[in-house]
């Protein structure tokens, strides 16, 4: 059983363009990383059905359903008190197409059939169980390192969950590159756009975001400035993204 995170009804609302978010005041609350994976995410069709992985307070899922109205959104949670922060946030901003699941991810196939969906996006865990000094809040431990998400079981299900002509949005860091292109080879998966989003002076930031597919395609790097970023965060801020 995962330990309880919250213990008290301690929440922040932080408004992103039209959208109210309920957030934790201490502990786990979602970055410019999860708005990344919404502004640079994306597929030159019309998705039907799209999967957010580790959705935490639901930012990203929010985001996406508001984008594609028509289209059916799932999140899979595996915390309960942010599966029920994420349904409270729904609720709170009037999403209907927005199905959240408090479960781990690798149950999925017991949900959905095989390759259902269009679009997958993922801020997974990206650091290694043992690695780094733990945070005292046992919440964004489990949001942060791989304790109960390993890639190689991320990729599986996405594997699995992933139609043919699709695409999966994966964010994670740097030091993590050689794992991924190693694991998305073991799937037969083929990297499209790599986007490294940089820093100060254009020095690469530790964010890169990977489009991944089940079809064949040429790797793409792409680098994006600090000032162009940012811009696009002030976008989706400013409700206009």
């Amino acid at each position: 059983m995962l330990p309880v995170a919250i213990t008290k009804n301690d929440f922040t609302l932080t408004e992103v363009g039209a959208l109210k978010i309920f957030q934790p005041r201490k502990g786990f609350r979602f970055s410019v990383d999860a708005l990344l994976l919404y502004a640079y995410a994306g597929c030159s069709f019309y998705p039907e059905n799209i999967l957010d992985i580790g959705t935490g307070s639901g930012i990203v899922s929010l985001l996406f359903a508001k984008k594609y109205p028509d289209a059916s959104v799932f999140a899979f949670e595996i915390q309960k008190n942010y599966a029920e922060l994420a349904e409270k946030n729904s609720k709170k901003n009037g999403i209907e197409n927005l199905k959240i699941i408090n479960d781990d991810v690798k149950r999925l196939p017991s949900y959905f059939e095989f390759e259902k969906f269009d679009l997958i996006v993922s801020n997974p865990p990206y650091r290694k169980e043992k690695s780094g000094k733990k945070s005292p809040y046992e919440d964004r431990n489990i949001a942060i390192y791989d304790t109960y998400l390993k890639s190689d079981k991320l990729f599986e299900t996405v594997f699995y969950s992933l139609k043919k002509e699709g695409r999966f949005f994966l964010l994670n860091i740097i030091e993590n590159e050689k794992d991924i292109f190693f694991i998305a080879e073991k799937y037969k998966f083929f990297l499209g756009k790599i986007i490294y989003f940089l820093g100060t002076g254009g020095k690469n930031s530790n964010i890169v975001l990977y489009e991944i597919s089940k079809m064949s395609t040429n790797i793409e790097k792409i680098e994006v400035s600090e000032k162009e970023w940012q811009f696009t965060i002030d976008e989706i801020f400013g409700g206009r993204l």
